[in-house]
C-alpha cells in the first residue's frame, strides 16, 4: 500500500514538473516577442511624426506662396483698374478735343465764307468807286475854269497819320495826368517823347476800306497799342538807356484811361485780324 502511494506521488510530481516546464517554455518566447515589438512601434510613430511635420511645413510654404500670389494678383488688378480709368479719362479728353476741333472747324469755315463774301463786296465796291472817280474827274476837268487863286495842297496820308497819332496820344496823356497821376508827378518830357517815337513806328500802319460804311479805317490805334502793351514796349527802346524800363506808374495810368475810352467809343464790330487780311500797308 505504501509503495502504491509513493508511485502515485512520484507520478503526480512528474506530471507537475512536466506542466511547469511546458508553461515556462510558452511564457518565455511571448515576452521576448513583446519586447521586440514595442521598439518597432516607437520608430514607426517617430517616422510618421516627422512625415506629418514635413507635410505641415510643405503646406505652410504652399500657403505662403498662394498668399504671395494672391497679393500680386490684387496688385495687378488694381494696376489694371487704374490704367483702365486713365484710358477712360484719355478717351474723354480726346473726345472733348475732337468736339472742340469740330466746332473750331465750323467757325473757320463760316469765317472763310464771310471773308470771301466781303472780298467780293470790296472788289465790287472798288470797281464802282474807280468808275465814279474817273467820271467825276472827267466832269471836273471839263467844268473847272482857270482861277487866279492858288489852292492849298491836300494833306498827304503820312501827314494825316502823324496828326492822328499826335492828337490821340495828347488826349491820352492829358486825361492820364488829370485822372490817374498825382499833380506833382505828371508825364515828363522824356516819357512823352519816347511814346511819340514809338507811336510813329507802330500805330496806324495799315488802312482798310469799309465797304458797308464807305470809309477808310486806319489801325492799330494808339489806344489799342496801349492796352496790349505794344506801345510801352516799343517806347522802352527810346527811353534813356537800353536797359531802362518805361515807368510802371505811367504805363498803368495810360492803360486805365485806354480801357475807359475803349468801353465808351470802340466799335464792337471791328475785327483787326479780319481787317489785316484785306488791309494795305501805309508808307511811313
Amino acid at each position: 500500500m505504501t509503495e502504491t502511494i509513493e508511485v502515485i506521488a512520484i507520478s503526480t510530481l512528474g506530471c507537475l514538473c512536466i506542466y511547469l516546464f511546458t508553461k515556462l517554455n510558452r511564457s518565455g518566447p511571448s515576452k521576448s516577442s513583446s519586447s521586440e515589438t514595442i521598439p518597432l512601434l516607437g520608430d514607426d510613430l517617430t517616422a510618421r511624426s516627422k512625415e506629418v511635420e514635413k507635410r505641415e511645413a510643405e503646406l505652410k510654404y504652399a500657403e505662403n506662396e498662394v498668399e504671395s500670389k494672391s497679393l500680386k494678383l490684387e496688385s495687378r488688378v488694381s494696376e489694371v483698374e487704374s490704367k483702365a480709368k486713365q484710358l477712360e479719362s484719355r478717351e474723354d479728353e480726346i473726345e472733348s478735343k475732337a468736339q472742340k476741333l469740330e466746332i473750331r472747324e465750323k467757325e473757320l469755315k463760316a469765317k472763310e465764307e464771310k471773308l470771301e463774301s466781303r472780298e467780293n463786296e470790296v472788289e465790287s465796291k472798288a470797281v464802282l468807286v474807280a468808275n465814279d472817280e474817273q467820271e467825276s474827274t472827267t466832269v471836273v476837268e471839263e467844268e473847272e475854269e482857270p482861277s487866279g487863286e492858288q489852292k492849298e495842297p491836300a494833306q498827304s496820308e503820312a501827314e494825316k497819320r502823324k496828326t492822328m497819332i499826335e492828337e490821340e496820344l495828347e488826349r491820352l496823356i492829358k486825361q492820364t495826368n488829370e485822372t490817374e497821376l498825382r499833380v506833382e508827378d505828371p508825364f515828363d518830357d522824356d516819357s512823352v517823347e519816347a511814346l511819340k517815337k514809338a507811336a510813329i513806328k507802330i500805330c496806324y500802319t495799315k488802312k482798310y476800306y469799309d465797304v458797308m460804311n464807305d470809309k477808310l479805317i486806319y489801325f492799330p490805334s494808339v489806344t489799342k497799342t496801349v492796352i496790349d502793351y505794344r506801345l510801352m514796349e516799343e517806347a522802352e527802346k527810346f527811353y534813356f538807356e537800353e536797359d531802362d524800363e518805361y515807368p510802371a506808374d505811367l504805363s498803368g495810368g495810360l492803360r486805365a484811361v485806354a480801357f475807359a475810352i475803349i468801353e465808351e467809343e470802340e466799335d464792337d464790330d471791328m475785327d483787326e485780324d479780319y481787317m489785316s487780311a484785306l488791309a494795305q500797308d501805309i508808307e511811313i
